[in-house]
């Protein structure tokens, strides 16, 4: 488990650009879901339909980059 999470800090600091845009955009959206109740059926509206598409694309597109990054450096 120590290793695990290690080597999770390694790659999030080795890849600090990815890690803190993840963090600020997933951050926005629980901040704005909760910041008023308009805004939580705001937010509830657009995950309906699509909007949890959208974010996982956009989490999926920064995490294989960075993993291509550290494929690249293993190969």
């Amino acid at each position: 488990m120590k290793k695990t999470v290690y080597n999770l800090l390694l790659i999030s600091i080795q890849n600090w650009f990815q890690s803190l845009f993840l963090l600020i955009f997933n951050g926005f959206i629980i901040y704005f879901s909760f910041t008023s109740p308009y805004a939580l059926l705001t937010m509830i509206y657009f995950l309906t339909f699509g909007g949890f598409s959208v974010i996982n694309l956009v989490n999926s597109i920064m995490i294989k980059q960075v993993f291509d990054r550290i494929e690249r450096v293993t190969h």
